[in-house]
């Protein structure tokens, strides 16, 4: 038994996996929670921002949905 060392591991169980071979899965998901983060704030942001429009201007003749082109000119 001179010379041969022995683990603590049985020869059938892999070692443990490396933390570095997580790392694409942690950038990954810290970038996927950073866009969801990101759109979140925008739609927040959007959503309590006042409308600036003036109502009494209302809509252009071509934004008005029953706008017929034909029948104006």
């Amino acid at each position: 038994m001179s010379g041969q060392t022995y683990s603590l591991q049985s020869q059938d169980e892999p070692a443990p996996p490396s933390p570095l071979l997580y790392l694409d899965i942690w950038l990954f998901g810290g970038l996927v929670l950073l866009v969801a983060l990101i759109v979140g704030i925008k739609y927040l942001w959007k959503a309590f921002q006042p409308d600036n429009r003036d109502p009494a201007e209302g809509l252009q003749p071509w934004e008005r949905p029953d706008y017929d082109d034909e029948q104006s000119g």
